[in-house]
């Protein structure tokens, strides 16, 4: 998951939006499944309220928030959520 988070922020970072739409996409689908498999009832309210802040800024259009956000808050959170699986 962190490679397609790292390649999602890149394109987001060069200005292709699109490839890194589609990357953050696949990355939310693969993170709403393993959340759903093993994470405590913390880490789902942490990271929903992440998701909440990454998909307004998509609606907006804010693709380099958008990229702070995930490798700045979604990131760290990622390594936590492996460290307990």
């Amino acid at each position: 998951m962190v490679e397609s988070l790292d390649l999602a922020v890149r394109h987001f970072r060069q200005g292709m939006d699109s490839a890194g739409s589609k990357v953050f996409v696949s990355l939310i689908d693969t993170l709403t499944t393993a959340l759903a498999q093993s994470a405590t009832s913390q880490q789902v309210a942490a990271f929903s309220n992440v998701l909440g802040e990454l998909m307004r800024a998509q609606q907006r259009s804010d693709n380099l928030f958008l990229a702070d956000l995930l490798q700045y808050e979604l990131r760290p959170m990622l390594a936590d959520l492996d460290a307990s699986a």
